[in-house]
């Protein structure tokens, strides 16, 4: 007989989610530009927050939620917020946040 063992977040401990040093200076450099493009301090630090929410949000609650991505290496996956993509790979007991760039930006 096989068992169908399903998960609540409630009883599910989240994964450990890292970001590299390179994710990490991606998110400076996405409020220097908002901030730069806006003129608006406030604005640019509140985007990288909802943005940092998301990514915990979502992938604590669906790690699998990108789709994969292999371009970018093998196990990598690719997540979208707002035309900015977020590139992961689970790890084990983490997700590691890889990089964090807009498409259409150099």
């Amino acid at each position: 007989m096989k068992r169908l063992i399903v998960y609540s977040n409630a009883t599910r401990r989240p994964m450990k989610i890292e970001f590299t040093s390179r994710a990490f200076s991606r998110l400076e450099a996405i409020a220097d530009y908002i901030d730069e493009r806006s003129g608006n301090a406030q604005k640019a630090r509140d985007y990288v927050i909802q943005l940092r929410e998301f990514i915990r949000n979502t992938l604590n609650s669906f790690p699998y939620a990108g789709r994969p991505c292999p371009d970018y290496g093998s196990k990598t996956r690719k997540l979208v917020y707002r035309g900015y993509s977020i590139l992961y790979r689970i790890d084990g007991k983490r997700i590691l946040i890889l990089t964090i760039f807009r498409e259409n930006l150099p």
